[in-house]
């Protein structure tokens, strides 16, 4: 009888064990789950702080470069033999100390963007991967029209554009740009000459903005910011 009773007790004890492990494993499971939105959240987070931070490199450079190095502003040079074109060549070409991607200029490391931060639709599209700077966008209640220094990080997945949008202080979402704006106008890529041409934003915009500049129905996203005010 007592064997019996030994056996039914050690039996409740397992079930109990089984009920418990159950239960720790449903809120394991229940955890990771919703884990999924934090880690999703998180390398958003993250890449577009990649972004961010090579930007902000950028601006340092060129604080650098025009405080200590004297550079004007039709110096600033962007060439480098890792584009595998010559579209940023000044003629004739910049002194080395005005140049961002030389050692002795702003030093800052040639880089392209992340291919997880784009949105493969354009894959085919000219300059997709590339950071861009242009000296032909104006840019409404910043300047005096004639073209700001601007770089620009094209064909975005829109998460990450919005994302860095935020953090650079500008709220609501993307804004739509009414024309189809082309990564392969001429005068997108700067090489010392400031020109007239695109139109964004309005006066109460920031240096920096997500815009959407796919005609119909969108979908384009690029992330620019104001490098100089002219």
């Amino acid at each position: 009888m007592s064997s019996k009773k030994n056996q039914s007790g050690n039996v409740l004890f397992l079930i109990l064990i089984a009920v418990a492990l159950f239960a720790a494993l449903s809120y394991a499971v229940t955890q990771s789950s919703r884990g999924g939105g934090n880690a999703d959240s998180e390398t958003l987070a993250i890449n577009s702080a990649t972004v961010a931070q090579y930007i902000s490199s950028i601006q340092q450079a060129l604080m650098r470069m025009t405080i200590i190095n004297g550079c004007t502003e039709d110096e600033i040079s962007f060439a480098s033999d890792n584009w595998g074109h010559t579209e940023y060549s000044h003629t004739p070409a910049s002194r080395t100390k005005c140049q961002i991607f030389h050692r002795d200029g702003g030093g800052v490391s040639f880089q392209r963007i992340d291919p997880s931060l784009l949105d493969t639709a354009h894959s085919a599209l000219p300059r997709y991967g590339d950071y861009m700077y242009g000296g032909n966008l104006n840019i409404v209640g910043k300047g005096a029209f004639t073209g700001e220094l601007t770089m620009i990080v094209p064909f975005l997945d829109q998460d990450v554009c919005e994302k860095l949008h935020t953090e650079f202080g500008e709220s609501g979402g993307a804004a739509r740009y009414t024309s189809n704006w082309s990564t392969t106008n001429a005068s997108s890529l700067f090489n010392g000459d400031y020109t007239s041409g695109h139109v964004f934003g309005n006066a109460a915009w920031g240096d920096a903005h997500c815009m959407d500049t796919g005609s119909g129905a969108g979908g384009r996203y690029m992330f620019y910011v104001i490098l100089i005010v002219r």
